[in-house]
């Protein structure tokens, strides 16, 4: 569904939802990497270059690829007529890791840094999304539907799927990234994420340096308010090689969520049901490693606790 639909200078101008939801979503990560990152001006408009065209390439890329490569192979200009939808939300994610790898080796940037702000946000993005899918009647499942906000396609009233998703994708998840975000000395403490970094942890009182609460909360999504550390230069750079725990909660939660909201939207009439089953998607075999990835990080690491010192033992 278009917003409109214009001829101008001789180009048809045909803007739709999904694509105004994407833009906002940008706009918003970007604001929110300014303010929550610790990436100067002109390199965060670098990074957000990268990001653009690693989730258009990947995003694109993998639809062909993943979910309709052989009308794709017959017609081949069908490929750049991303206007006309077909975009992969694991493709745009492999974009956006590759994007941001790149980024970080030419910036001199520590990965984890760059993932893990940006993992807390992206949620936002993708609920925006979902509600592209859903102003444009996009995965709908079952009909009749007699309930509020119901997808209309085809005059007939189905369950929208798409508001379904967004309030797990979006809501839950951004609350869950949330918590963990404002609580991450607490996991770290608890030794579900190694960290190499030996600082002194004491109370502050309100006469206290502003400054030094403001580099801990930056650093550690911690209220500034709570506590105190004491950063010397080599363990600002250990405190940034251990970082990964937000990025690594995104990816097992967005698997979750999207593994329950599968079960409510009717797969591609192209695909269908894979396996002979009736309920089985590509969506859900494409999103089990999202939820099993974490191990290979994290299983590792289990064991490695750390003393209130913040020494590991």
């Amino acid at each position: 569904m278009y917003i409109f639909d214009i001829s101008l200078f001789g180009f048809q101008i045909s803007p739709t939802w999904y694509g105004l939801m994407y833009s906002i979503g940008f706009i918003i990560c970007y604001f929110w990497m300014s303010h929550f990152s610790k990436i100067e001006k002109k390199e965060l408009d670098s990074l957000l270059i990268f990001v653009f065209f690693g989730v258009i390439l990947w995003g694109r890329l993998g639809y062909v690829l993943l979910y309709d490569f052989s009308y794709f192979t017959s017609h081949p200009r069908a490929i750049f007529e991303v206007w006309k939808g077909g975009m992969s939300f694991h493709g745009g994610l492999i974009g956006v890791i590759t994007a941001i790898f790149l980024f970080s080796k030419k910036y001199q940037k520590p990965f984890f840094s760059i993932t893990d702000p940006l993992a807390v946000i992206i949620p936002v993005a993708i609920g925006l999304g979902r509600i592209g899918n859903y102003v444009n009647n996009e995965l709908p499942w079952y009909s009749p539907y007699s309930w509020p906000f119901p997808m209309i396609v085809g005059w007939v009233k189905h369950f929208p799927s798409p508001l379904l998703e967004m309030a797990l994708e979006w809501v839950v998840l951004f609350i869950v990234m949330c918590f963990v975000a404002k609580n991450l000395w607490y996991f770290q403490r608890l030794g579900i994420y190694k960290t190499q970094l030996v600082s002194r942890v004491s109370r502050i009182s309100q006469k206290q340096e502003v400054r030094d609460r403001k580099i801990f909360s930056k650093w550690a999504y911690w209220p500034a308010s709570d506590w105190k550390i004491n950063f010397s230069n080599e363990e600002i750079r250990s405190f940034s090689e251990i970082r990964g725990l937000l990025s690594w909660v995104f990816l097992i939660g967005y698997g979750t969520a999207r593994m329950i909201s599968e079960f409510f939207r009717l797969p591609d009439e192209h695909i269908g049901y894979i396996l002979g089953t009736d309920w089985l998607t590509l969506g859900m075999i494409y999103t089990l490693p999202l939820i099993f990835f974490w191990m290979i990080l994290l299983i590792p690491r289990w064991g490695e606790r750390v003393s209130p010192e913040g020494k590991i033992r």
